[in-house]
């Protein structure tokens, strides 16, 4: 005959319960390892999209200019021309050589904003924006544009060369679509554990298909097609470099008028 006590089945359901909180923990973990590969893969999957859709329309961009140089070339060779004539493809083909300069430069300084990883130093994003807008003194100059930047400090974290990057092509971009003589206003206002750096242009406003698009590599509004050097790749480069400081870019038409950019970066 087994002799137990009374208590010994209390022990066995212990040990069952204590079982099924291991088997459950191992579950738990095997579900959040699968869910964090998926996420992981996912991630990658979205990494290289970008990068293909990227590679994908700078080959396109930069096919454009190409097929103009490779018109005239052949245009000009096919037979004796007069002096005229070929001064005039060769102004055509320096046209299209300038422009595609300005597109290498540019791809250049869009491929250092996705692949950089420099460490991020406390910056004050107000002071950049202020030396920003000296450098482009001589472009607003020449618009007549005044730049009201607002005094005072927001520090966030970030590499600062590559946010004097973003805060260049934002302003830049500013500048271009101010009326003569219009006004950019920047300033600062602090949002929680963010700062949101607002620039204000003196134009027209975004239209709809810039506010849906505009963050977009190579987009280019109408009214930019006609710009040899418009690129469509500024504010996708602030964009890319804001999400690499963990923030981002913001398109909006302020309500006194004009297109207002904002920039968020993490508050220091």
């Amino acid at each position: 005959m087994i002799a137990w006590s009374s208590t010994d089945w209390i022990g066995d359901t212990d040990r069952q319960i204590a079982a099924a909180f291991v088997l459950a923990a191992l579950l738990l973990a095997a579900v959040a390892s699968l869910a964090g590969s998926s996420l992981a893969q996912r991630a990658l999957d979205d990494t290289l999209e970008r990068q293909r859709r990227f590679t994908t329309d700078a080959a396109h961009e930069l096919r454009a200019p190409l097929s103009v140089i490779r018109a005239e070339a052949d245009l000009a060779l096919r037979k004796p021309r007069d002096a005229q004539a070929y001064q005039a493809a060769l102004a055509t083909i320096a046209s299209e050589a300038q422009q595609m300069e300005t597109m290498v430069s540019t791809l250049l300084v869009a491929a250092r904003a996705q692949a950089e990883r420099s460490a991020h130093v406390v910056v004050d994003v107000l002071a950049v924006a202020r030396g920003v807008c000296l450098r482009l003194q001589p472009a607003a100059g020449a618009k007549h544009i005044s730049v009201d930047v607002a005094t005072g400090e927001a520090k966030s974290t970030g590499d600062p060369r590559a946010l004097e990057r973003a805060i260049t092509a934002i302003v830049h971009t500013a500048i271009k679509h101010t009326h003569d003589g219009g006004t950019i206003r920047i300033w600062a206002e602090r949002r929680g554990a963010t700062w949101e750096l607002r620039v204000r242009d003196g134009g027209g406003g975004f239209t709809s298909d810039a506010l849906q698009h505009g963050l977009e590599w190579f987009w280019r509004g109408e009214t930019a097609r006609t710009d040899d050097h418009a690129t469509g790749l500024g504010l996708a480069i602030a964009s890319s470099i804001a999400r690499a400081s963990g923030g981002g870019v913001t398109l909006a038409n302020a309500d006194e008028g004009g297109a207002l950019v904002t920039i968020s970066l993490p508050a220091s």
